[in-house]
């Protein structure tokens, strides 16, 4: 019932498409970076969002999650922006995120065989972390987990100095691995402008991959 059949025009090939405007204006799945379905094919989930041209679109989306089993969508309005790219365990059916946007930034996680609306405290944001700078911004752009399991990567967004005029503040990106056992946080590098896009290697706890844009300041 949430899916309609698309046939390509060219090859041919079939697909089943969530049916447009079922939970919102955008149906979208997951950053690319990690699977939106669980290995054992009970769900899906996917990020719902209003139209583009809304006012304060992006933190109006949030996370739904499709059970195939009992052909039930729960819309997890409360994970909003900043929780929308978080990591999904394929394996457990669990889903990690830290929330930017709460009083409490926590590491969290939800079961998807449980109930998904009780969020499940993991540990708290590292002290070391949070007073890197007058504030940070973004925590991450899309979770990852770290190959030995333990951890989750980070790059984090930080205000050094504020100013009325964005183009004025001055801005660090630190990047390091949150463990979450321990509730520490490893710094592995950083830099004066935006490292955005930070994703740990699924095979090596020792590497990672960011992405440098093209510009060094807001100027």
């Amino acid at each position: 019932a949430c899916f309609e059949k698309f046939t390509d025009p060219v090859s041919g090939t079939v697909s089943y498409l969530l049916k447009p405007g079922l939970f919102g204006h955008n149906q979208q799945s997951l950053y690319y970076t990690q699977k939106a379905m669980t290995d054992d094919g009970r769900f899906l989930v996917f990020v719902v969002s209003p139209d583009e041209t809304e006012e304060k679109y992006f933190k109006r989306q949030h996370l739904a999650v499709l059970d195939f089993q009992t052909d039930k969508v729960t819309v997890l309005d409360d994970m909003r922006a900043g929780t929308t790219t978080p990591y999904l365990d394929v394996k457990t059916d669990e889903i990690y995120y830290l929330d930017r946007y709460g009083d409490d930034r926590s590491l969290y996680k939800r079961s998807l065989t449980g109930d998904m609306r009780n969020p499940i405290r993991i540990c708290a944001f590292p002290d070391s972390a949070a007073k890197l700078g007058q504030r940070i911004g973004s925590l991450y752009t899309h979770l990852t987990r770290t190959a030995d399991g333990k951890g989750f990567f980070l790059d984090l967004q930080v205000r050094v100095k504020d100013a009325p005029k964005k183009e004025d503040r001055v801005m660090m990106s630190v990047l390091g691995v949150l463990d979450a056992g321990t509730g520490t946080f490893t710094e592995w590098y950083r830099n004066e402008y935006t490292v955005r896009h930070a994703a740990a290697n699924p095979r090596r706890k020792d590497v990672a991959l960011a992405l440098e844009p093209y510009w060094e300041t807001h100027k």
